[in-house]
């Protein structure tokens, strides 16, 4: 693995056209991006992994985990009012 490059560093101007040290400063910039992104990559599947195996005989954090991992959400169901004033009047009837 190479050594991490502030991304500053790598930017250089590699934008500007017919200069072959501008492409060779975007490669290092492009190598740069996946040297790091693998270690974020890394990184959560340790983090998730530890989560897993510490937690394995509790089925609730487990799935709360998968969730996560899944990116599922609850969505939230509101009965229909015109106005939150209503909705909050009617509930307040209701109980």
């Amino acid at each position: 693995m190479s050594v991490l490059v502030t991304p500053r560093e790598n930017v250089g101007s590699w934008s500007a056209a017919g200069n072959r040290q501008d492409c060779l400063d975007r490669q290092m910039y492009v190598n740069q991006c996946h040297v790091v992104n693998k270690m974020l990559r890394d990184a959560k599947a340790s983090y998730y992994s530890s989560i897993i195996s510490e937690n394995s005989s509790d089925p609730k954090i487990l799935f709360n985990t998968v969730n996560k991992l899944l990116h599922r959400r609850v969505d939230r169901c509101y009965p229909a009012a015109p106005s939150t004033i209503e909705l909050t009047n009617s509930f307040a009837k209701f109980f």
